[in-house]
């Protein structure tokens, strides 16, 4: 690959295939350091890259690796003492 397609690729847009995204609705949560210790969670297991929890919609979002289980990602939620479950849209 030349030189400039490699930068053509690199500025690119494209979605990584091996990262997914994952919406949870997170229960329990009631301050700011809930939403905190939630994040702080998520951001421990392996292959997380980025998450974001919304305390007013009481939803977390993670941009994760595809090998990232839902169990895995609940039971961490479940370690810093709160229910997550997948929302109902």
């Amino acid at each position: 690959m030349n030189a400039m397609v490699r930068s053509l690729f690199a500025r690119s847009n494209l979605p990584d295939p091996t990262m997914k995204q994952t919406d949870l609705k997170i229960e329990g949560m009631r301050c700011d350091g809930c939403a905190t210790g939630v994040r702080d969670a998520l951001q421990h297991v392996p292959g997380v890259h980025h998450v974001i929890v919304d305390l007013v919609s009481t939803r977390a979002s993670i941009e994760h690796e595809d090998t990232v289980t839902l169990e895995a990602l609940a039971a961490s939620v479940r370690g810093a003492g709160y229910t997550a479950a997948l929302p109902l849209e």
